[in-house]
């Protein structure tokens, strides 16, 4: 546990996005919660989804190789796009299975974990009484690869319990809410965080769930 609270307290002195308070050790982040309009045809809508599901929020960062900087178009339902400079789709994932009417995305960022580009979601899952907020991570370039998703806050009522994920070179710790945190490592070849001391069940990057 002292390895845990040095870790902790090294990621907890970097970078942050104001709009994710669970996500530690993001630099030079840029984020947006804003609306955009649905760039996805009618016929693409998930009617199994609550309204808020839907709901686009789009980032303009330099998160490709390529010159000039992208348009991110993203929605729990709908996914992650990303448009370039031209608007030609160059990276996309699938959205996400629908819960419950709080279903929604919350945040986009996008920013530097110790030198390495990574996207970062924050959304939330559930219903009325109960809901989930987790954060989602990925690898860009010329594809968006999930390398970790990770639950940050629950309610269930009026009881919140809040985690939170620390970044620092070569690995993170998640903190999961109400419960003991777990030490995760970047494998080297699969560019994924895999757990290295889990201590509570842990959650898998979110790839194809739809």
């Amino acid at each position: 546990m002292k390895r845990f609270a040095v870790l902790v307290a090294v990621a907890g002195c970097q970078g942050g996005v104001p709009a994710m308070p669970w996500l530690h050790g993001l630099d030079d982040a840029v984020s947006s919660t804003g609306i955009s309009e649905p760039r996805a045809p009618a016929d693409d809508v998930v009617f199994d989804c609550g309204v808020a599901a839907s709901r686009t929020i789009e980032l303009v960062a330099d998160v490709a190789p390529s010159a000039g900087r992208e348009t991110i178009v993203a929605s729990y339902s709908g996914g992650v796009s990303v448009f370039d400079r031209e608007d030609h789709l160059i990276a996309e994932t699938p959205g996400y299975p629908c819960e419950g009417s709080a279903d929604e995305l919350d945040v986009v960022a996008f920013g530097r974990a110790y030198g390495e580009p990574m996207l970062a979601l924050a959304a939330t899952s559930g219903g009325y009484r109960e809901t989930a907020t987790w954060v989602a991570l990925f690898r860009t370039g010329k594809s968006l690869e999930p390398v970790f998703t990770g639950v940050v806050e629950t309610r269930a009522d009026a009881v919140i319990s809040r985690g939170a994920i620390y970044l620092f070179p070569g690995g993170l710790i998640h903190q999961r809410p109400g419960g003991r945190a777990s030490l995760w490592r970047l494998d080297p070849g699969a560019k994924i965080y895999v757990p290295v001391l889990p201590e509570e069940p842990h959650d898998e990057p979110l790839v194809s769930l739809r």
